[in-house]
C-alpha cells in the first residue's frame, strides 16, 4: 500500500452542493480522502454524505492568506464500499464554486498523526511531515493551471496520480510512499513547469 487510486471528481460554479459518482468502485475497508477547493470562506459549513452512509471527518480547513480561496480535506476510514453507480455529495451553507477530487487506499484505519498544508506561488512547492517507520504517506497538490502543464514528481515518491478531472484552470495531482527510512521528517518536493498558485497537503497515517 503506497500509491493512491483516483476516483475522479467534479467541478461546478456558484452552487450550494456538488455530487459525483466514483469513476472506480471502492472496496469495503478502503480509506478515502476527498479534497475540496472552493472560493467559499473557511467559515463555510461544508458536509459530505454518500449513498451508503459512510462517515466523513474534516481534517483540513485552510484559507489562502490574502484571498478567498479555501482547501477542505475530508477523510472516511474503512468505507462500506462504493460502486460507480453510487453518489458522493458535498453540501455548503454558502453558494460557491467547488472543485472536488477523491483518492483512496485499499486499507488504512485513518489515524492521521501528522500533516502539512502550504500555499505557494512558485515552480517549487515543498512540504514536510513527521512520520514513524512503516507509516503510509499521502501528498496532494492543487494547481491553478491547466492539466497539460509539465509536472515533475519528487523521485522519492510514487508516480503522479492525476484526479481524472482535467480542466484548463485547476489541476489536482496526488502520490504516496511508505515511511521506509525510519522515524523522522519526510519531505515532498515536486516541480511545476510554470510558477503558479498552488495548495498542497501531505500527511502520514496508519
Amino acid at each position: 500500500m503506497s500509491d493512491p487510486i483516483s476516483i475522479g471528481g467534479a467541478f461546478r460554479r456558484n452552487v450550494f452542493s456538488l455530487s459525483f459518482n466514483p469513476s472506480v468502485a471502492l472496496p469495503p475497508g478502503a480509506l478515502l480522502f476527498l479534497a475540496l477547493g472552493t472560493d467559499a470562506p473557511d467559515t463555510a459549513v461544508i458536509t459530505v454524505t454518500d449513498s451508503v452512509d459512510n462517515l466523513y471527518s474534516q481534517i483540513v480547513n485552510s484559507q489562502q492568506p490574502g484571498s478567498s480561496v479555501s482547501l477542505f480535506v475530508f477523510i472516511a476510514p474503512k468505507v462500506l464500499g462504493l460502486s460507480t453507480s453510487q453518489t458522493i455529495t458535498i453540501t455548503s451553507n454558502i453558494r460557491s464554486d467547488f472543485a472536488l477530487s477523491g483518492y483512496y487506499f485499499p486499507s488504512g484505519d485513518g489515524s492521521v498523526s501528522g500533516a502539512d498544508v502550504e500555499w505557494f506561488s512558485t515552480t517549487a512547492p515543498h512540504y514536510a511531515v513527521q512520520a514513524q517507520s512503516g507509516m503510509q504517506l499521502f501528498a496532494l497538490l492543487g494547481v491553478a493551471g491547466p492539466s497539460n502543464d509539465t509536472f515533475t514528481q519528487d523521485a522519492a515518491w510514487g508516480p503522479d496520480v492525476p484526479s481524472g478531472v482535467p480542466t484548463t484552470t485547476f489541476t489536482v495531482r496526488a502520490c504516496g510512499r511508505m515511511a521506509s527510512n525510519g522515524a523522522g521528517q519526510y519531505t515532498w518536493n515536486p516541480t511545476l513547469q510554470s510558477a503558479r498558485q498552488s495548495v498542497g497537503f501531505v500527511c502520514a497515517f496508519r
